[in-house]
């Protein structure tokens, strides 16, 4: 520039730094006249600015500085032509910017902030690509390094937010996570820019929770959040909208600590109501968020109403609530979640005054809030779900079929909508579900609701959850699989009832049966792609192990941001592999591969639910339901209850206390005879002893008949009436678990046995049994084919590395198994936990032989996961597992032994396929000596197998 044109443009440079100035004022002071001065300024200056495009103060620079400035007016304003005259000026700003120049980066990244600000008012596609497109060129065309660069990254981190919340897409949102984090990271502490960057963390983390369901987002949401409140000074203009976000995050832990967390519910819901009504205080008349504010204080105080039903929170919501939609301009996103909101405040007017016209107005302006989303908005699921909620109530009271028509077509729009969050397609699925079975003539309608949400389960309870979580995610659907093959019966298919069972139960058992897969197939067809599978399914085994290890708040959002990233990327791998071997890789198996599993003999499934009991029995050539009328879901869980308080009574007071426990548990045992074992045993046609080689049945019970012992049902003072008087007896978990895959390379370990004897945590008694254990091995295998560990100090790691190396594992010990949270239980190895999913990340083998107490017992909240001791061991590939439902002595776990090793041991070797056969055998005669004690010999259960044939 020449010394002339210099002063020529010397005025433009004055107001220039004038309007710099201001612009930084307005950042953290909400007054209206420091923006108006600022705009003023600049416009001044475009009109005297020599039409240079290179140095600080070129046009281009003060034309981005205007597309800030009105941006900010525009959001605290509202008009709509200060958002197009930011657009138009940052567009301007580019355009005259050539490449290298100084601004570039900044004028690249105004653009994107007033093009997904004016995204936010009219919506469309659009602004939202470029603006995010522009986002990722202001982030690359900045070094590392640069002091404004932290800035760059949180601004494209809230532009992938937004994508996400217009459509669907995950890795957008996991992405913006991140980058919220490593701007966070690069902003120094205390830094003016750094609430910005945390509300945005807090918003990304909330929109996260909703997706996966992880609380460990839910509290970094809140954390951040209140970190931004806390941080921003009283009058900061950003300050009312990170309240209101902040109550948000609030209200959803409330929501999640009322149905499953630890307690705190009500100090949510108060900060909830506290920080939504700061916020909407704090606002003024006439801000274009002040209505999007309002609505968040209209849902705190419906739920408050719905925890404390004070009439004044109605009052107080349909108040603020009218006020929003009135100062909402009707084409905004917004007004969308405004009308639902209403919905709900008119649904619960219905509820107090008992209002007719509350319920028809509820459902007029729901189904307009369903109307104003464009067809796969992401919240349009949720609004459906509302809506069918209120027409369901509707035709309770007038028996309209019309309306219940319409809930059938918003309910199945609802689950089957690609980019709504998994928790709302998956509970329309379930309430289709049983909204068609109810009706008594829709069983395929009904099936193929609970098709759909059976098909959501993996994505609710995804691989990127820790396992906890997915537990407690579990927990609320745990009758669904029963009832989904219920509905397939009644509709008269019941090979559809039997897929939709596997699909239904053992979630994480398939999910970690497919990380368990051999890989050979994809190896032999792409060897980098399997190496990478490889890396990243035993990168997902670590993970794991280091959330148990580590605990602590601060290394958990590095444990959750890594778990998800990893299972993100194997299932990235999987869709490769698919692609190159089929769908049907590593994929649930179908009918014809489940039946596989019943080469050696029937496997029955026996299934009871609300929409009918029956019994699957599955051969190798056919599938066919027995009907169970006796076997009522209201008598399985009444059975199961008393079986289980029967079972920790016993545990807990001892025999000597408890003299009802024999007579309690052979109730029980003929009940089961009655309503399921004998029917079924009919059906196959075994009536009475058999004549020649024992017959096999395989039983696969589900929902809470996992807890009881079906293999020893009967009537047992009366000859021939019992399950172990006509056939042997073996369990699997899930018919998957029939066909384990094999070792992932090298042979299998040397047929030798490890015996793991090792006493208890303090306060434990002593292993009974132990010395008799010893000699009965001593006796029966030769010197040097037994590795005895008995070091009362040895650590998990040990047991678990020598298990590795042996075939057979006879355990003499305790075991703790937390029916709650089933994950919990394990082998007691001195003060240690060797944990389930430890034990079922192991090494396969031929047999175990687990004797201690309830290795073979589940978890009640979630029992079709079948989370068990046992499973484990199945699970990891150990062909025949013998555990135990209840707790057994020592001595009687012994005498057991003593009867099941001389029928499997020959010439000095252990022959596993014999298990079955040999357990079944000692177990009568035990039962012979004994038929009044079955708490005895009736806890002694069989796993696995896999149709080995008969002996």
């Amino acid at each position: 520039m020449t010394f002339r044109r210099w002063v020529e443009g010397a005025g433009s440079v004055a107001r220039t730094l004038r309007a710099e100035a201001g612009l930084w004022r307005a950042q953290s002071d909400d007054d209206p006249a420091v923006l108006d001065a600022v705009v003023q300024h600049l416009r001044e200056a475009l009109d005297n600015a020599p039409h240079n495009p290179d140095g600080i103060f070129g046009r281009p620079h003060m034309l981005s500085d205007l597309c800030f400035a009105l941006r900010l007016r525009f959001e605290r304003g509202g008009a709509v032509e200060d958002i197009d005259g930011a657009v138009a000026a940052g567009e301007q700003a580019l355009g005259e910017a050539f490449s290298g120049h100084l601004a570039r980066s900044a004028i690249l990244a105004n653009l994107s902030a007033a093009l997904l600000s004016r995204h936010g008012r009219r919506g469309g596609g659009a602004d939202l690509n470029r603006g995010v497109e522009l986002a990722e060129l202001a982030v690359e065309s900045t070094p590392a390094g640069n002091g404004e660069r932290p800035k760059y990254l949180s601004n494209l981190g809230s532009a992938l937010r937004s994508r996400f919340e217009e459509t669907g897409v995950r890795a957008d949102l996991d992405r913006a996570v991140e980058l919220e984090r490593q701007a966070i990271e690069a902003f120094p502490a205390d830094s003016p820019f750094r609430p910005g960057v945390l509300a945005n963390l807090g918003a990304a983390l909330s929109a996260r929770f909703d997706l996966y369901g992880d609380p460990a987002d839910l509290t970094g949401a809140v954390d951040a959040l209140r970190q931004a409140v806390d941080a921003a000074p009283p009058r900061h203009p950003n300050r009312p909208g990170d309240m209101s976000s902040l109550s948000g995050v609030h209200l959803s832990r409330y929501e999640y600590r009322r149905t499953a967390g630890p307690g705190g519910a009500s100090d949510d819901l108060d900060r909830a109501v506290h920080y939504a009504s700061s916020a909407v205080t704090a606002t003024p008349a006439g801000h274009p968020e002040r209505p999007g504010r309002l609505g968040n204080l209209g849902n705190a105080l419906l739920a408050r109403y719905e925890a404390h039903e004070n009439p004044e929170d109605i009052t107080a919501a349909e108040a603020v609530v009218k006020e929003a939609l009135e100062l909402a301009d009707a084409e905004i996103p917004d007004h969308s979640a405004l009308l639902d909101c209403l919905g709900g405040v008119l649904a619960y007017r219905h509820l107090v005054f008992d209002s007719s016209a509350d319920l028809d107005r509820a459902i007029e302006v729901t189904r307009r809030s369903v109307d104003r989303l464009p067809s796969g908005h992401p919240g349009q699921a949720a609004r459906r779900w509302n809506l069918a909620s209120l027409l369901i109530h509707r035709s309770q009271r007038t028996r309209d079929s019309r309306d219940v028509r319409e809930v059938l077509v918003q309910l199945r729009a609802a689950a089957t909508s690609p980019t709504a969050a998994v928790g709302v397609r998956i509970r329309a699925a379930r309430r289709w579900g049983a909204v068609a079975a109810s009706l008594g003539d829709r069983w395929a309608t009904a099936a193929e609701g609970y098709a759909e949400l059976i098909s959501l389960l993996p994505l609710l309870a995804w691989r990127g959850l820790d396992t906890p979580r997915k537990g407690e995610l579990l927990a609320e659907f745990a009758w669904v699989a029963a009832e989904a093959a219920a509905c397939a019966v009644q509709a008269g298919d019941p090979r559809r009832a039997l897929r939709l069972l596997e699909q239904g139960r053992g979630v994480q058992w398939a999910q970690l049966l497919e990380l368990r897969s051999d890989l050979s197939m994809i190896e032999a067809a792409d060897p980098g792609l399997a190496a990478e599978m490889v890396s990243v399914r035993d990168a997902l085994d670590r993970v794991e192990v280091g959330a148990a290890v580590e605990g602590g708040a601060a290394w958990l959002p590095r444990i959750t941001d890594e778990r998800l990233r990893l299972a993100q990327r194997w299932d990235e791998l999987l869709a490769r592999a698919r692609e190159l071997l089929g769908a049907g890789f590593l994929n649930a198996p179908d009918v014809a591969d489940l039946q596989h599993a019943a080469g050696g003999g029937p496997v029955v499934v026996v299934n009871a639910s609300v929409w009918g009991s029956h019994a699957l029995i599955v051969t190798a050539d056919d599938v066919r339901a027995v009907p169970l009328p006796e076997l009522s879901e209201d008598a399985v869980v009444e059975n199961a209850n008393r079986f289980m308080a029967t079972i920790n009574a016993f545990d807990q007071r001892g025999l000597a206390e408890f003299p009802g426990l024999e007579q309690a548990i052979a109730d029980i045992l003929g009940w089961l005879w009655d309503a399921a074992a004998e029917p079924v045993l009919a059906e196959l046609g075994h009536t009475g002893a058999p004549a020649g080689d024992w017959p096999r049945v395989w039983w696969c019970p589900t929902g809470p008949l996992t807890v009881l012992p079906l293999h020893a049902a009967g009537r047992h003072h009366l000859d021939g009436e019992s399950v172990l008087d006509r056939v042997v007896s073996s369990y699997l978990p899930t018919l998957r678990s029939a066909a384990p895959a094999p070792p992932a390379g090298g042979e299998r370990p040397a047929p030798r046995v490890l015996h793991l004897a090792v006493p208890g945590p303090a306060g434990y008694p002593p292993v009974t049994g132990l010395r008799k254990d010893r000699e009965l091995l001593a006796e029966l295998l030769p010197e040097g084919s037994v590795t005895p560990l008995y070091d009362p100090d040895v650590e998990p790691d040990a047991v678990y590395k020598a298990s590795r190396t042996h075939s057979v594992l006879h355990f003499s010990g305790h075991a703790t198994q937390d029916i709650a949270h089933p994950h919990r239980g394990g082998l007691l190895v001195g003060d240690s936990i060797l944990t389930v999913p430890r034990l079922s990340a192991g090494h396969p083998g031929e047999l175990a032989f687990l004797a201690a107490c309830r290795t073979a017992l589940g978890g009640v909240l979630i029992p079709d996961e079948v989370v068990t001791i046992a499973a484990a061991f199945n699970h990891a590939g150990w062909r025949h597992v013998i555990g135990t439902l209840w707790p057994v002595g020592g001595r009687v776990a012994a005498k057991i032994a003593a009867g099941v090793y001389p029928r499997i041991v020959t010439d000095g070797r252990v022959h596993p396929d014999r298990t079955a056969l040999a357990l079944h055998l000692a177990v009568r005669h035990h039962r012979a000596r004994r038929t009044d004690r079955p708490s005895q010999w009736a806890a002694f259960v069989h796993l696995g197998d896999h149709g080995a044939g008969r002996r």
